[in-house]
């Protein structure tokens, strides 16, 4: 009796999959959202009041 030999192609989907998976649920957004970050701080001019969290302010030079 041969001993059973798995396929190679099951794990390369599967690890496809995950990749895919990774890339749309947490990369993506996550550049996204540097982007939104990014933009925000190009247009903070001089002299703006910036509020951060417990209602600390700031302003930019």
């Amino acid at each position: 009796m041969e001993p059973a030999q798995g396929s190679l192609l099951s794990p390369l989907i599967f690890v496809g999959f995950l990749f895919v998976f990774m890339y749309f649920m947490i990369i993506r957004p996550q550049n996204k959202r540097n982007k939104e970050i990014a933009d925000m701080v190009a247009q903070v001019e001089k002299g703006t009041e910036i509020i951060g969290c417990r209602r600390h302010t700031w302003k930019s030079n």
